[in-house]
């Protein structure tokens, strides 16, 4: 009886020959890739490296305060009234001696005049960067400023009795990025301005 031949297992094999030439063509173009990969690959680690060498990482320096000269006792025609929202006291900057360090910490000499007519003078100075104030030195009834023996930074804040900082950092003194002005900019500010203390939302006509 003659024999049968089977097409379909014909069929298979060749769809499995055309299988594995599908496969051995993947395999061939990815070890012909394989150079350009790595050659693209080494080319950019000498970018990388270049790179690295052209450019100059220089880190940051660990802040430090400046030298701090204790000012002369303010002269009643250098102070500058400045609005704060305190009803108890009328604050005044002396205008010859606010300083913006090399440290970038505002110094000022400031006057509070109570309704009575005493005064309380403070040397002090406020780093806008991270809203922190220290006290320097204090006047005294024998017309000069004394320094204070003991003192450290510590936070600005307001809502207290001597909330009268916050004010000065938030409406005067920082911009909004927390950087200085300068002092013919701050005196500006505090110059036209309106008393925080007049407006029903106790807002500086600066802040946005």
């Amino acid at each position: 009886m003659p024999s049968i031949r089977r097409p379909a297992v014909r069929s298979q094999s060749i769809e499995e020959g055309g299988l594995k030439t599908r496969i051995y063509g993947v395999v061939l173009a990815a070890a012909l890739a394989a150079p350009a990969i790595a050659a693209e690959t080494e080319s950019n680690v000498y970018r990388a490296e270049r790179w690295q060498g052209d450019f100059e990482y220089t880190e940051a320096e660990a802040w430090k305060e400046s030298a701090v000269v204790l000012p002369p006792y303010p002269d009643p025609s250098d102070l500058l009234e400045v609005g704060i929202g305190n009803n108890r006291y009328d604050f005044f900057i002396d205008t010859r001696n606010l300083t913006l360090g090399d440290d970038e910490v505002t110094r000022y000499t400031l006057v509070l005049r109570s309704r009575s007519g005493a005064e309380n003078i403070f040397f002090e100075g406020i780093r806008c960067i991270n809203q922190q104030y220290r006290g320097y030195g204090y006047g005294s009834s024998d017309g000069k400023i004394h320094p204070l023996e003991q003192s450290e930074w510590k936070p600005v804040q307001g809502g207290d009795g001597f909330g009268f900082r916050f004010e000065l950092a938030r409406f005067y003194f920082c911009s909004h990025g927390n950087l200085p002005y300068d002092p013919p900019k701050i005196i500006d500010r505090i110059r036209y301005a309106e008393d925080p203390s007049d407006s029903a939302s106790g807002r500086s006509p600066f802040e946005m």
